[in-house]
Parts: structure tokens; C-alpha cells; sequence
């Protein structure tokens, strides 16, 4: 399902893809641009590298806070990178459309992440948010349909609307307690997600957060949880059993 985020992607991609190649020589050493903010501090712009890299901590003595708007974005042969200590944020499709990226580092550090920020890096295979992030943005991991493993915060929050649709490689979810969200269509498309859970502190589930996930056989919801979105599964032919606590009958109406 293709809207005007996808188009948008896709435009961008083939527009910057010719100006990253340039950007390596014929070493395939990785090149950078950076950018100095007040108080010291810097953000990478724009890079390009080939293979396994590791992203400087500092540039001109000052550290490296954050990874800018779609600055690795289509990078085609960068296929593993780790971030620095220093790093608290990556910004909005940082690293989208880099279809050979299998493996991310971040560090323990990081505060947020921005949307699209993996958004259809289709060889990526496992993502973990370190505790600082609490939100799961839009769009995240969009069409990662090799990402087999995630491993979420104790204190994320939030998963954003097409946070992970697409993700056909996700075999089994257990959403950590304290979860309050899911965004509209979250994992809309996840064909090989066979088994759900879903913890009692969530208040609401958008609509088709769940839809066309064909794999998917049974869903529970911990007690306590309180909403399911319209056609939240939706278009599940395989599902058989979805446990529903006593605590979702008990609700009040408005």
C-alpha cells in the first residue's frame, strides 16, 4: 500500500542516490558532512560509506550529538554502522532506504529517534531501543522485511502509526508493560507474525494496527488493557484464538 509518505521516499531516494556515490572515492572511504550548533556541539548532515562503519565521536573537538535529517539516507552500500557514545538523537529518515544496512549500534544514551529514521532498510534483521527512547515514532521501520528481532524499552510508551508495517520477518511479539499506544496500522502487513501480546497498561490501539498480519494465530491482551481500534485484525485468515481480559468487558461507557 503506497501513499504520499511512499512516493515522497522513493523521489528522494532516486534523486540522492547519484549525489552519495559521488560523495565515495575509489577507496570507499567514508565521507561526511557536519554541521557545528551553539553550546559545542555537533550533527552529521549528510555521509555516505561502503561496508561496516563507525561514526566519529567528535569533529573539530566537538562531540557528535546527533545524526541529521536523512543524512545516510539511500546510502547503497553501507551495510552495518555504529553510533557513538555522544549521540542522543537521530532525526527524521536518517538512515531510510539503505537497502544493504543488516546491523545498527546505537548507544545506551540515545533520547529519541526520529521518524522513518530505518524506513525500508529491507536487510536489516534486528533493532533494539536503548531505555532513553519512549516512543516508537511513525513510520520507524516501515518495510523492514528482514527485521526478525526487536527488543523494546521498559519504558517506551508509545509505537507510532506504520511504525513496522511491512516487517514480514516478525515471527512473535510481547509488548513490554507500560505501553500505553499503538498507532493506526503499526504492524499492518507483518504476513509472518504468528503470536501476540499485548500488555494491560494499554489504553488504545488504533485502527488495522494488526490488519492483513496473515500469519498471525492468536493475540491475547493482559488484564487492565482497555481499547481495540476498528479492524484492528482485520484481514487475519489464520487467527483462531484472541484471549480478551475481564477488565475489557468491565469498561465504563461514556
Amino acid at each position: 500500500m503506497f501513499d504520499q509518505t511512499d512516493n515522497a521516499m522513493m523521489r528522494f531516494c532516486m534523486e540522492t542516490t547519484r549525489r552519495r556515490m559521488d560523495m565515495q572515492d575509489a577507496q570507499t572511504t567514508p565521507a561526511f558532512d557536519y554541521a557545528l550548533l551553539p553550546g559545542g556541539r555537533a550533527v552529521i548532515t549528510q555521509g555516505c560509506a561502503t561496508g561496516a562503519w563507525e561514526i566519529p565521536a567528535e569533529v573539530d573537538g566537538c562531540p557528535v550529538t546527533a545524526i541529521g535529517a536523512w543524512a545516510f539516507a539511500c546510502c547503497p552500500g553501507l551495510t552495518q554502522v555504529t553510533l557513538p557514545d555522544s549521540v542522543i538523537s537521530i532525526e527524521e529518515g536518517a538512515f531510510a532506504c539503505c537497502d544493504a544496512l543488516e546491523e545498527v549500534h546505537m548507544p545506551p544514551g540515545l533520547r529519541s529517534v526520529g521518524v522513518h529514521a530505518f524506513a525500508e532498510c529491507t536487510a536489516l534483521t534486528a533493532l533494539r531501543l536503548p531505555d532513553g527512547v519512549s516512543e516508537a515514532p511513525e513510520g520507524l521501520c516501515r518495510g523492514c522485511r528482514s527485521l526478525s528481532a526487536l527488543e523494546f524499552p521498559g519504558n517506551l510508551h508509545c509505537i507510532e502509526a506504520r511504525a513496522f508495517s511491512g516487517c514480514s520477518a516478525l515471527a512473535a511479539l510481547r509488548l513490554p508493560e507500560g505501553l500505553q499506544e499503538i498507532g493506526e496500522m503499526a504492524f499492518f502487513g507483518c504476513h509472518g507474525l504468528q503470536q501476540v501480546i499485548l500488555p494491560g497498561s494499554l489504553a488504545s490501539m488504533g485502527s488495522s494496527a494488526f490488519a492483513f498480519c496473515r500469519g498471525l494465530e492468536s493475540a491475547q491482551l493482559s488484564e487492565g488493557a482497555a481499547c481495540i481500534g476498528a479492524q484492528a485484525f482485520f484481514g487475519c485468515p489464520a487467527l483462531r484464538r484472541i484471549a480478551l481480559p475481564a477488565s475489557f468487558f468491565r469498561r465504563e461507557k461514556p
